[in-house]
């Protein structure tokens, strides 16, 4: 069964109308549940996410029931090795500004084997191990 990761990003545009990539973003999931394909997510995309949209109550509601409901997303909770190899990566790459959410999304998917992201953030191409759904390029 294929397995993607999905990012903030994802989330954000997919139920954020406004977002410039509103579109590509409910076509890729469209696509993706079309071919049962299974979206991976955490505990930290999770957070970030609802905190986007704060403000926004019926936002909020419909992204969290998607995370944490969805028969189409496995959600996980990072493991304190997972944060730990994320803190370790943090002082190894100082000249690169990830944030620690994409740090430790780096993390879990390289303990997951999972190569592909459904993403909208430039950071995951410049990690350089994985493959972006929809490509950035689209």
């Amino acid at each position: 069964m294929r397995r993607v990761f999905a990012d903030t990003s994802a989330f954000i545009a997919a139920w954020d109308p406004r977002d410039q990539e509103h579109e590509r973003a409910v076509q890729t999931i469209h696509a993706l549940a079309a071919s049962r394909t299974r979206l991976v997510t955490t505990n930290f995309i999770l957070d970030e996410s609802l905190t986007w949209f704060r403000k926004n109550a019926d936002a909020r509601e419909q992204v969290g029931r998607a995370i944490l409901e969805s028969a189409f997303v496995d959600f996980v909770r990072l493991e304190a090795i997972d944060e730990h190899r994320a803190w370790e990566m943090c002082l190894k790459r100082r000249d690169q500004a990830f944030s620690f959410t994409d740090l430790t999304s780096f993390v879990l998917m390289e303990r997951l084997r999972l190569r592909e992201v459904f993403t909208f953030d430039d950071d995951f191409r410049r990690f350089g191990k994985f493959t972006l759904i929809p490509g950035l390029d689209a």
